[in-house]
């Protein structure tokens, strides 16, 4: 805040819901990856933004940057616990 260095380096943040039809995110950085739907028959995606150049996460990347979504997926192996209250699966990774 005082600007005295760069600020240090933070862990992942990670959210799965059970709300909108089920969906996960990580935040890795500037960079969100998620996938929505998770609930449904048909799970989407997955999508990745940069959230420094694209705020209203217009740009999909996931395509183009497959590195992102393993990052994301290496963060979900770790962090994803099974939970009977909120029972969500992710694709690929439950």
């Amino acid at each position: 805040m005082l600007n005295k260095g760069s600020a240090p380096e933070r862990n992942p943040l990670v959210w799965i819901s059970t709300e909108y039809g089920g969906q996960a995110a990580v935040r890795i950085g500037d960079i969100k990856v998620l996938r929505r739907n998770l609930k449904t028959p048909k799970p989407g995606g997955w999508e990745a933004y940069d959230l420094s150049k694209d705020i209203g996460e217009k740009n999909n990347l996931a395509s183009a940057r497959p590195d992102l979504v393993a990052q994301a997926v290496e963060v979900f192996k770790k962090a994803n616990r099974p939970n009977p209250n909120f029972p969500v699966t992710i694709p690929g990774i439950d």
